[in-house]
């Protein structure tokens, strides 16, 4: 490994926690090194629960979507404002080996409530 001191490593695309993680293991530092990333990809989510990514931090793209349309009616129906210079917050979530089990069912559950055409 380049950097046999390495702490920890950083994702901030949705298919780094998984790279990371094959890079880490196969330095055969899985566990010395803390990786935190963001998605929820689901070799991210295997990573959390074997122990080898410390965490990540999941959107809710659902919410964006959501955001955008509630807001464009309203602009076109004459509120200028709606799309003012500005930031909109959207919530998002940090999952670790605590909450991963709860978030995993959540989504599953919300997988299986969408309707399909």
């Amino acid at each position: 490994m380049k950097y046999p001191d390495l702490a920890g490593m950083v994702g901030l695309y949705s298919y780094d926690g998984p790279a990371v993680l094959t890079a880490v293991r196969g330095a055969g530092k899985a566990g010395q090194v803390k990786i935190v990333c963001f998605d929820e990809d689901t070799n991210t989510l295997a990573g959390i629960a074997a122990g080898d990514i410390y965490g990540t931090i999941v959107q809710s793209p659902i919410e964006f979507g959501r955001q955008s349309i509630v807001r464009m009616g309203k602009y076109l129906q004459g509120d200028k404002t709606q799309l003012a210079a500005g930031k909109i917050l959207i919530p998002s979530r940090p999952i670790t080996k605590d909450n991963l089990a709860a978030f995993q069912a959540g989504r599953e559950s919300a997988l299986q409530t969408r309707v399909t055409p």
